[in-house]
């Protein structure tokens, strides 16, 4: 009886000895397999490529929103401008005596003021515009000056850019005030100095938007006209045409932005 129960013990240790090392092997197995599944080799792959991302989606924006927020400059419809104003100006009659040492010069102009212009939109840079404009004879005194000043009206068209413009103009003058003057080296009011109504001009200009709907020009040009008759006793009379300038300075307002 004993004999046969230790035959049966031997037999199944023999039986068991190898099932726990065939489970032992597949432990081990498993741990190696799955070894490779929890590395933590992935996490910073991971990581690297939601960081990439993101900041490609921020540069996006970045640069999306620069580019919304760059002000591009569109030509307003109707534009109101004005200030002060140099010209034209006129050359009065010389004389020299050697024996005084000296020349005089009588009966000139120089004019000073201001004016205002509107001008409108037609076709893309192109605009019409019509000024009036007004100002005094600031000759010095000595120089007897003649006429007390002038005012005009003028109509013309020009080019605009942002930063620069050219235009032409008609202008009608009429001066207002004494048209005599007294001769060099003399007190009697015996000259006399009259103009015409006609004149043509030619100016360019540059111009600086701020703020929203501001501006400042500084412009300038070429003006031919008005006629001049100048009488002196015992002289022929003298028929020229002006050959002068203008020279201003506007603050403009849209009155009508770009649509």
């Amino acid at each position: 009886m004993t004999g046969g129960l230790v035959v049966w013990f031997a037999a199944a240790v023999a039986v068991a000895g190898p099932g726990r090392g065939f489970e032992g092997e597949r432990a081990v197995e498993a741990q190696e397999v799955a070894e490779p599944v929890v590395s933590t080799t992935t996490t910073p792959t991971t990581t690297n490529t939601t960081t990439t991302t993101t900041t490609t989606t921020s540069t996006s924006t970045s640069t999306s929103t620069s580019t919304s927020t760059k002000k591009i400059w569109r030509r307003p419809r109707l534009v109101i401008g004005g200030g002060p104003l140099i010209g034209p100006h006129a050359f009065g009659t010389e004389d020299c005596r050697e024996e005084e040492k000296r020349c005089e010069t009588k009966g000139t102009f120089f004019g000073v003021g201001g004016q205002v212009e509107l001008r409108g939109q037609i076709w893309k840079p192109l605009y019409v515009h019509a000024r009036v404009l007004a100002v005094a004879n600031a000759s010095p005194a000595g120089r007897d000056p003649v006429h007390r000043g002038l005012w005009g009206l003028g109509v013309g068209i020009g080019a605009y850019a942002k930063r620069a413009f050219v235009r032409g103009e008609y202008v009608f003058v009429d001066t207002f005030g004494e048209d005599r003057f007294a001769l060099p080296f003399g007190d009697s009011m015996v000259g006399r100095d009259r103009w015409g109504h006609h004149a043509g001009l030619l100016s360019v200009g540059l111009r600086q938007p701020f703020k929203e709907r501001y501006g400042v020009e500084l412009w300038g040009g070429f003006m031919a006209g008005p006629g001049s008759r100048r009488e002196i006793p015992s002289e022929p009379v003298e028929k020229r045409v002006l050959l002068t300038f203008l020279l201003g300075v506007n603050i403009t307002y849209d009155l009508l932005p770009a649509k």
